[in-house]
């Protein structure tokens, strides 16, 4: 810098020793350019005071410092940022919880409802099985007081439950219970299903125990297992279902309706067939499983109290159906050709009498001659 400042002034005073014009200019410029490079030198004095070495090292520290300090807002901010996403994350899904927990009090109040409306449907459903009971007995009670010494009916509540019995067997399958299809029938029998979905829903299985003379721990593996089954409450939909036992007395020996024969059979369920009722009653050829006696003793007999309150057809070759049962028109049928029938004959037991007497009683003169057969016994 030093020497560019002499070479200026040098050139300065070698210019102003010429006396041109272009040299005044020239000076003027020198003169200016020797005041910048001493202004210039004066700077590089300046500058060479400042230590600048030293100040670098503290920038340098500083800047370090505040890099690591930006380091750890960056750390910091993601960290903020992570705890921006999962509290969002946190934010939704406490909204989904809320959205799920409203929903669930909605169908918590649905389920009380519903489970109100089923009590309610159950209560209903063992008062109209106790009706229905209770209606059977009075009216086997009607028939035994009417029958008595014909046959006896007996109504047993819940006996005759093989559909409800089969369910229960079906939904112990895969309990891996022994005698399951036992206990199955022993439970149909005990319970109907609203009392067994009652002590399975409140796990008493002690109940079961002393209802079927069972061991504690079998049932309480019954009840845990019918608890836990997806299908369950398909129980809600079986029937109770009652039973009729029936028992005629033969000659005053009291036997089983599954034990008579097919005749006999008929004679102990004629009195449930003849009861009063709003329809029709078509009765075909019952003197085929019935003998004349009680036709006369019973059928005929009920046919007059029956009649006044409900309508009675009887196909029939008995005499004693028409005749002492007061028929009020008698269709004759009969044949014109093999392949064709006649027109029917109609008419009241007046107007058809010739034909009863005629087809039914085999003409005059067979009645006749059983009547002269019978008339030492009729005396």
């Amino acid at each position: 810098m030093l020497r560019n400042r002499e070479s200026v002034e040098t050139l300065r005073e070698v210019c102003s020793r010429i006396s041109l014009p272009e040299t005044e200019q020239a000076t003027l410029i020198l003169e200016q350019l020797r005041s910048q490079i001493e202004l210039a030198a004066d700077l590089q004095q300046t500058l060479a005071l400042i230590p600048v070495a030293v100040l670098a090292a503290e920038l340098s520290t500083a800047f370090e410092r505040a890099n690591e300090q930006y380091y750890q807002q960056r750390q910091q901010q993601q960290t903020v940022t992570e705890f921006l996403k999962r509290e969002d994350v946190v934010r939704r899904r406490v909204a989904e919880l809320e959205k799920v927990e409203r929903e669930v009090t909605q169908l918590s109040k649905s389920n009380g409802l519903l489970r109100s409306k089923r009590d309610d449907a159950r209560t209903r459903i063992t008062y109209l099985l106790n009706q229905i009971f209770e209606f059977r007995v009075e009216e086997a009670d009607k028939i035994n007081n009417e029958f008595g010494d014909v046959v006896l009916l007996t109504v047993r509540r819940g006996a005759h439950s093989k559909p409800y019995a089969d369910r229960v067997s079906e939904l112990l399958a895969g309990s891996r219970t022994r005698s399951q299809e036992e206990i199955a029938r022993e439970l149909a029998t005990a319970l109907p299903p609203v009392g067994l979905l009652t002590v399975i829903e409140e796990g008493d299985a002690q109940r079961l125990a002393n209802l079927l003379q069972r061991d504690l721990g079998q049932m309480n593996r019954v009840v845990t297992y019918l608890r836990d089954h997806p299908d369950l409450y398909e129980l809600d939909g079986q029937l109770f279902e009652d039973s009729l036992e029936i028992t005629m007395f033969d000659h005053g020996v009291p036997k089983a309706v599954e034990h008579l024969s097919e005749g006999q059979r008929a004679t102990a369920l004629l009195p449930l067939i003849l009861r009063e009722g709003t329809c029709p009653l078509i009765v075909d050829q019952p003197e085929d499983d019935l003998d004349n006696s009680f036709i006369f003793q019973v059928l005929v007999k009920n046919i007059a109290r029956i009649k006044p309150v409900r309508q009675l057809v009887f196909v029939t070759h008995n005499a004693n159906i028409p005749v002492l049962g007061d028929a009020e028109q008698i269709v004759v049928m009969h044949m014109e050709r093999p392949d064709k029938a006649a027109t029917p004959r109609l008419g009241d037991l007046d107007e058809r009498k010739g034909d009863v007497l005629e087809l039914l009683e085999g003409g005059k003169e067979a009645f006749e001659h059983r009547e002269e057969r019978y008339r030492p016994l009729i005396k």
